[in-house]
């Protein structure tokens, strides 16, 4: 399988910007709220740089003009597939997941996910003596070894995740109790 060299592939930053002007009226890029302006202005320029964004000059009523950043056609072909495009997750061996050294830390996150009902970050942050942003930091560590964690948000309540072993791959989602959405994030090996 062919890779794709950095300068073929967007951030996700970029992808952002340019996936809300393919929806925006006139193709027009707007910085979006989560994005910091320095940190658009330097997306900007790379997709500049990459002629897939170029700018649009207008003329108001007072005779003043006024460039803005839309998309250029190239990014419309750039585009097209990654927006029509079906990911596919496939299943991994079980064989890719990493276990833990026993007694580690990290073998106690790992049990204390394994139960029926999961565990909150409190738990975590109370049972490890982690930090909330090391203990986050531990869950997507799991999810790089392999593990398939499962985040069940119920409203009213603080977020709960949950590893299973039958589940460690699974591409099925889990139906929740009444009154609570459940989020299957998946991550192909």
């Amino acid at each position: 399988m062919s890779r794709k060299s950095k300068s073929d592939t967007l951030s996700p930053i970029q992808h952002l910007i340019l996936t809300a002007a393919v929806s925006h009226p006139g193709h027009q890029l707007t910085r979006p709220e989560d994005i910091k302006p320095p940190t658009y202005r330097s997306a900007l320029q790379a997709l500049r740089r990459r002629g897939l964004v170029t700018d649009s000059v207008a003329e108001d009523s007072s005779g003043r003009r006024s460039a803005a950043p839309v998309l250029s056609e190239a990014s419309f072909t750039y585009l097209a597939p990654v927006t029509l495009e079906v990911r596919t997750v496939t299943k991994p061996e079980l064989s890719t997941v990493r276990s833990p050294r026993a007694g580690s830390k990290l073998d106690r996150l790992v049990a204390m996910l394994a139960r029926p009902d999961g565990a909150g970050i409190d738990e975590l942050v109370g049972a490890l003596g982690w930090l909330p942003h090391t203990t986050r930091a531990a869950l997507t560590g799991l999810r790089k070894r392999g593990y398939a964690l499962s985040t069940v948000r119920t409203t009213g309540a603080p977020t709960r995740y949950r590893i299973a072993a039958d589940e460690a791959h699974a591409n099925d989602t889990v139906a929740p109790p009444a009154g609570e959405i459940a989020t299957i994030t998946e991550e192909a090996a």
